[in-house]
């Protein structure tokens, strides 16, 4: 089309804008070379319900652009300057009952016999309702787009792994967690199946289960399973993975969705309330032992004082008894002067046992005591010695002990009767070691083991160490030592709490450290390190009794 219309004489003209006003949804229009309004056909009011003088007179750049566009008002603006055609320029109109009007034209431009500009010609219509559905439809992509952004952010700003998939396990969506727990991208992971992708790494285990979870969900049956998923950092993580069919209206299973909950803090809780509840029955019997130990002793220490005491005198009178018989008869027959020679050596030995009892007494009192429930400073040298001769029942059969302590170890701010239990926790250990290893051998191979208990100094701690020539730990059951209720024990020998009590005790309550050296077939080491002057977190009361010390 160019830019120059021809001229028409004023009966086509008005013929044809007769036409255009006949169809009743469109008019013509027409405006002068000063660009002002100059003529509407009828079906104008017909369409819009406006009066044509509203418009007549009026420059056709006074109008605005619908919803303030300036950007297409100067396009408009410059084609009318230049005397270019335009097409669906959009403005708005206000009826004199308010009611808005959005008014869109078409234009030529047309020009005297001697090429002078003459003016436009055109055609209008309303485009109200064509608007109102546009505007209608541009709401509804405006709040799905809204609605799609708040879902978006739902679904990536929960921290449980949401994956939506075809039923063939192909990943269409998958959210931040999930990708940030591997350090993945989405790309990496959306379009092929989730098992055939990066997402496991190395875990071929969870892969075949999740594999057949989605798989059963594609059949229709929801399904849910525990796991273990190691995040980037190679950090092991619990989780509980849900696998739902998704439907369509029809009930056909359109996708599978997964959803996986990092339950690894209410485990971790979950087992340290059992810890607690352990330690506080295990601090229980050790009170109620320790103060029915404290009596047993009071009883059995008493009586044994007055034997002991009776028998000494009994000795030593036998002994004068004995000599002045000889002075007073001179020599002896056979059976009298063998009664003369056993019975001091009889007395001094049952003197001897009397003195054995009361250690025993002694180091069970001393073991067993009640709790202070607080620190103090303690010889962790005696504290060997004492567990050890409790202990004797459970080693004197299969071991020998032996002790490896440096002099002038100093005392250690601690709770005894906590570390007390350490060390003989460690000793039963070694001696069920020994044990084994013993039954595993013939009867030619079998010997007699060792336990060896150590200390010394190392800078501002102490370590205390029980090692023993047993069977050695074997490579599968090292990591899970120290879990509760953990144990290669046949029941009725092992709960699997001794070493988990060993764990809290050393590390919690008294900010050291517990460590294993062993080799199968040649023996175990355990080592305990403790800061000579107590955990940093000492009560105020421990901190007192330090500074005094």
């Amino acid at each position: 089309m160019t830019t120059r219309a021809l001229a028409i004489g004023d009966d086509m003209r008005d013929l044809l804008m007769a036409a255009i006003g006949a169809s009743g949804r469109h008019w013509a229009w027409e405006c002068d070379a000063d660009l002002c309004f100059t003529r509407f056909t009828d079906s104008f009011a017909t369409a819009t319900g406006l009066s044509p003088t509203l418009l007549i007179g009026t420059r056709c750049l006074d109008f605005r652009a619908r919803d303030g566009r300036n950007d297409a008002l100067a396009a408009h603006t410059a084609d009318i300057l230049a005397h270019r055609p335009f097409h669906d320029f959009s403005y708005s109109l206000t009826d004199d009952s308010g009611r808005a009007h959005h008014i869109t034209i078409s234009g030529v431009p047309f020009f005297a016999a001697d090429g002078a500009f003459s003016g436009y010609r055109g055609i209008g219509s309303d485009s109200t309702a064509v608007h109102g559905r546009l505007r209608y439809i541009e709401l509804l992509e405006r709040a799905k787009a809204e609605s799609d952004r708040r879902v978006k952010a739902i679904f990536n700003g929960v921290g449980t792994f949401v994956m939506l998939m075809l039923i063939d396990g192909t990943v269409v969506e998958i959210n931040h967690a999930a990708l940030s727990f591997r350090g993945l991208e989405r790309e990496q992971v959306t379009g092929e199946p989730l098992w055939d992708g990066p997402w496991f790494g190395q875990e071929e285990g969870a892969r075949t289960a999740i594999r057949y979870a989605v798989e059963t969900a594609a059949l229709g049956d929801a399904t849910s399973l525990d796991l273990l998923f190691a995040d980037a950092g190679t950090t092991a993580h619990h989780f509980t993975v849900a696998c739902r069919p998704v439907r369509s209206a029809t009930g056909d299973v359109l996708y599978v969705l997964l959803e996986a909950h990092d339950m690894t803090e209410f485990v971790t809780m979950q087992r340290r309330n059992r810890e607690l509840e352990m330690e506080v029955m295990h601090g229980q019997k050790m009170e109620s032992l320790g103060t029915l130990a404290g009596g047993i002793a009071h009883e059995i220490n008493t009586p044994m004082q007055y034997i002991g005491d009776n028998m000494k005198f009994v000795r030593d009178s036998f002994v004068e008894i004995r000599d002045r018989l000889v002075s007073a008869v001179g020599t002896l027959d056979d059976n009298t002067q063998y009664l003369a020679d056993e019975i001091p050596t009889a007395l001094t030995e049952g003197l001897e046992g009397v003195e054995r009892v009361c250690k025993i007494v002694g180091a069970i009192k001393e073991f067993s005591h009640p709790d202070t429930g607080h620190k103090e400073w303690t010889d962790l040298a005696r504290a060997l010695e004492t567990t050890a001769t409790v202990s004797r029942n459970q080693w004197k059969y299969v071991a020998d002990i032996a002790y490896a302590i440096e002099p002038d170890v100093p005392l250690v701010f601690c709770e005894a009767g906590e570390i007390n239990q350490v060390i003989l926790n460690l000793i039963v250990n070694a001696a069920h070691a020994i044990e084994d290893k013993n039954r595993a051998a013939s009867a030619e191979e079998s010997v007699k083991g060792t336990i060896t208990l150590g200390l010394t100094r190392a800078d501002d701690s102490v370590i205390l160490s029980v090692r023993d020539t047993g069977c050695g730990i074997q490579p599968e059951h090292r990591e899970k030592i120290y879990d509760l209720f953990f144990t290669t024990k046949p029941p009725g020998r092992g709960t699997g709490q001794g070493l988990s009590i060993c764990q809290s005790i050393v590390v919690r309550r008294h900010g050291g450290r517990i460590a294993m050296e062993t080799e199968v077939g040649q023996g175990t080491c355990f080592t305990v390190q403790l800061p000579i002057a107590g955990s940093t977190d000492a009560t105020p009361l421990e901190r007192q009794a330090q500074e005094m010390a």
